[in-house]
């Protein structure tokens, strides 16, 4: 079974004539208007509307342990190794990284809209880069 995953972009941005919208509100009711329609058609797979299967999930929202938790959640994450000079470079900017990571791999986490937001991690601890 091949499942066909595409994004809001494609399958209602891109098709959409922004010429003809006139107006920010104008733009957003018509999102809202998709949205609501997606969230009531019934799903082809599951034979339910993806409101229908919300409101009856036998499991809860789950809601997130703090903010900061959640921005955690969000974070990109790659894996570089600290060079001799304590740095990771990301993006061709250098992060001052703690010395003791010196020539081993750390996995490095952080924002891409922020790069003043940066983490180096390894075995669970974080330590905020400069």
């Amino acid at each position: 079974m091949e499942r066909n995953f595409r994004t809001l972009k494609e399958r209602w941005l891109y098709g959409l004539d922004i010429s003809q919208i006139r107006s920010l509100d104008e733009f957003n009711d018509l999102l809202a208007a998709y949205i609501r329609k997606h969230n009531t058609t019934e799903h082809s797979t599951t034979g339910e509307t993806p409101l229908y299967r919300y409101l009856h999930s036998p499991r809860p929202v789950r809601k997130p342990q703090s903010a900061e938790w959640l921005e955690e959640c969000f974070l990109n994450r790659t894996t570089h190794r600290v060079s001799r000079d304590a740095t990771v470079e990301l993006d061709s900017r250098c992060y001052d990284a703690p010395m003791q990571f010196i020539g081993q791999k750390v996995e490095v986490r952080y924002l891409p809209e922020d790069p003043e937001k940066v983490w180096v991690f390894s075995e669970g601890r974080d330590i905020r880069c400069a």
